[in-house]
């Protein structure tokens, strides 16, 4: 086993000497009678113990970190968990561990071989140990490391830190690393993009639901609670699972509702920093979560009530925003064509003025382009869906990429480019995949059997719309359901 001859090699040289002989006395046994690596590195600890203490305990208090999606750490991440230790002596300790063979190491990045974490794990609840005090340096590290969240490299180092509260039972510590801002040059508010948002952004939904649903019943602040079912509301609507986004919004409201009571109108609340503007946005996001959420169950009429209330109640310009682009699609579907144009054109004219979260930028683009669509102005309409890909590439937002491309295939379709069309709603399909987002997967489906059945490609028209039954009855929009069976019952 080359780890253990690893650190055999030295133990040799760090203890002994160089002296094999002395080795062999020691340990009273042949030096070459194979050893089971767990139990090498047992002793190794032990020896450790009884002649560095503080090495030891910094060995110990490492194996808090998980090593998996981010595998290493760097030196600053090892020298946070010697916080009882004079900062001048950091290196000296890390420099025992790296002698020893007991840490691995690669241009400044550190990181443990599996067994040794597991033995750090089995002795960190000794005497001094300190394994909360360590998992809760742990997650300072990894807050304060990363000041903007550009890639998924960024968002996944960050959310480290919710593992490290959840493994205390910090529930809400791990909540406030969900809805924590960082600077964003794709946000437009001060306060910049929450982690939720980041990840809602880069593909990583799902890892955020659950993250959400691990935590959420052992919250107890109000604020808190508000601000994670809004969250929820938005990733599972998100993703098309609608039987969980309206409930999740609904308690976002009751939660909201109750927590304006709470606090005085110049106040915050001291754990999230939410103020009653902050509840009031909460509120009306919700709200337009709802309106979302019955948008894709096809019930447009249900979805125009819940934007209306919303834009009544937004605090603020961004939001009243996000409600026009929402109304103006709303009203183009439902016939009324004066209210869509009124409405598109002003949230049109507010694309470089009203600067939106990089959800709802995504989002505006997409809206307006299938309101222009409904309007049968497709000049204007290509436009929106190509700005919105050129979008989310810059922003890494691959779901608006996937929408915009299957919303370009209707277009083509309707221009008789064929090829074009089924090209671009496949690779909607196999980003849609990828990321594991079911309403639009079944609207691409349902488009691309409509391009094949203007071909007369009847095989292929029917597998996909079936397909786009499938998920539909699964998320349970009937509505949905019934559009694509009255398209089925027409070929």
């Amino acid at each position: 086993n080359a780890k253990a001859m690893e650190i055999v090699s030295s133990a040799i040289l760090e203890d002994f000497e160089g002296d094999i002989e002395a080795y062999r006395d020691f340990n009273q046994e042949d030096l070459f009678v194979e050893r089971d690596l767990e139990d090498l590195v047992s002793q190794q600890f032990e020896r450790l113990k009884q002649l560095d203490q503080n090495a030891y305990t910094l060995l110990c208090r490492i194996g808090c970190y998980r090593f998996q999606e981010i595998p290493t750490v760097s030196a600053e991440g090892i020298f946070c968990l010697l916080w009882d230790v004079p900062e001048e002596s950091h290196r000296k300790f890390l420099g025992i561990l790296k002698d020893r063979s007991l840490i691995e190491v690669r241009k400044g990045e550190y990181w443990l071989h599996p067994i040794i974490r597991s033995e750090c794990i089995i002795r960190s609840y000794e005497h001094k140990i300190n394994p909360i005090f360590a998992h809760i340096a742990a997650a300072s590290y990894w807050t304060e490391c990363v000041k903007e969240i550009v890639d998924i490299q960024d968002a996944l180092m960050a959310f480290e830190a919710y593992f490290h509260y959840l493994e205390v039972s910090e529930y809400s510590k791990a909540g406030l690393v969900i809805i924590r801002r960082r600077p964003c040059k794709w946000h437009p508010l001060d306060a910049g993009e929450t982690l939720g948002g980041a990840f809602l952004r880069l593909g990583l939904t799902k890892q955020m639901i659950s993250a959400c649903n691990q935590i959420i019943e052992n919250v107890e602040s109000k604020f808190l609670l508000s601000k994670l079912y809004s969250m929820l509301g938005s990733f599972y609507v998100s993703i098309g699972e609608l039987k969980k986004s309206i409930p999740a919004s609904l308690k976002s409201i009751d939660f909201a509702q109750k927590c304006v009571l709470l606090i005085k109108e110049d106040e915050r609340d001291e754990l999230t920093g939410i103020s009653v503007g902050g509840v009031k946005w909460i509120e009306a996001v919700s709200l337009a979560n709802l309106g979302n959420s019955y948008i894709k169950l096809w019930d447009p009429k249900q979805a125009l009530s819940y934007f209306e209330e919303a834009i009544q109640k937004a605090p603020n310009r961004y939001l009243e925003e996000i409600c026009n682009f929402r109304l103006a699609f709303l009203n183009s579907l439902l016939g009324s064509d004066e209210k869509a144009s009124c409405y598109a054109e002003k949230s049109r004219k507010n694309i470089h003025s009203i600067i939106l979260s990089p959800w709802g930028r995504g989002s505006r683009f997409i809206s307006l382009g299938s309101t222009y669509q409904n309007l049968n102005r497709l000049d204007i309409a290509l436009d929106m869906f190509e700005a919105a890909i050129s979008f989310s590439e810059e922003a890494k937002y691959i779901q608006i990429k996937a929408i915009a491309k299957y919303k370009i295939s209707e277009i083509q379709r309707s221009q008789r480019k064929y090829c074009l069309a089924i090209k671009n709603n496949l690779e909607a399909l196999q980003i849609l995949s990828e990321i594991g987002e079911r309403f639009n997967s079944a609207e691409a489906h349902f488009q691309l059997g409509l391009t094949y059945k203007e071909i007369g490609d009847i095989d292929n028209c029917e597998i996909n719309f079936q397909e786009s039954i499938k998920i539909f009855l699964e998320i349970e929009a009937q509505n949905q359901v019934e559009r694509v069976e009255q398209a089925l019952a027409e070929i």
